[in-house]
């Protein structure tokens, strides 16, 4: 991947420099944002040879920073894609609700949380060597922000339709540049008409625009709405 040099910037007009990083389910992956435009973007797969790896994207990271000619310190903001203590509440109350069975996963799953994952914040300066800002955005927020953003629409309305996040699993919002709003949000299996319905949506025009490509749609969303992929390689 060719990334141009970065523009010059005139003195006292420092761009500001986002690092988006997803890691620990599965295809870890890094960004770099500069003053709103994508600079670099990586797959920790790309670097380790190993499919769908789900460790800390280091040499993402490294690649996008090199791209974008900066350093870690010099990141404004670094940005997880979901709420650690959030998951961790879901995943207990999970298990919870269907103890006894999953005790074996419960025993795996569970030290490594309280070890490394609710700790993000911490294990994300260690990783990165420096004390920046850390900002966690809701998981179906990141989904929408990575098919909206890089659009050329100035507002949309989403339907975002996940296995899980932090608890949601089905979630629809309007967004414009500078604002992400949630209509509506559900946590289990329900339906695309349930949830345009509670946005009061179901009379607008609503493009569903999917940051991956879904093995299939259900037909009630293609029934429904004008569903777009934003990206063709899933």
């Amino acid at each position: 991947m060719k990334v141009d040099a970065p523009t010059a910037v005139p003195a006292g007009d420092r761009p500001i420099n986002i690092l988006g990083l997803s890691a620990f389910y599965h295809d870890s992956a890094a960004c770099l944002v500069r003053d709103g435009q994508i600079i670099a973007a990586a797959q920790e797969e790309r670097f380790t040879r190993k499919k769908h790896d789900p460790a800390f994207p280091k040499n993402a990271v490294e690649y996008c920073l090199r791209a974008g000619g900066t350093k870690a310190g010099d990141l404004d903001y670094v940005a997880f894609y979901e709420k650690p203590f959030l998951k961790f509440d879901r995943i207990l109350h999970s298990y919870l609700a269907y103890a006894p069975s999953g005790l074996r996963s419960f025993l795996m799953a569970i030290p490594l949380w309280i070890r490394e994952r609710i700790w993000m914040k911490e294990l994300i300066r260690t990783e990165l060597g420096c004390e920046c800002k850390i900002i966690f955005p809701e998981h179906h927020e990141s989904h929408a922000a990575s098919a909206f953003f890089p659009s050329l629409y100035p507002e949309a309305a989403f339907l975002t339709v996940d296995g899980v996040g932090e608890w949601t699993t089905t979630s629809s919002e309007t967004q414009r540049r500078s604002r992400c709003n949630t209509a509506g949000a559900h946590i289990g299996p329900h339906t695309a008409r349930k949830v345009s319905k509670q946005a009061q949506l179901q009379n607008r025009d609503i493009t569903c625009i999917f940051s991956h490509r879904p093995r299939s749609v259900p037909p009630e969303l293609t029934s429904q709405f004008n569903v777009q992929h934003c990206r063709a390689d899933r």
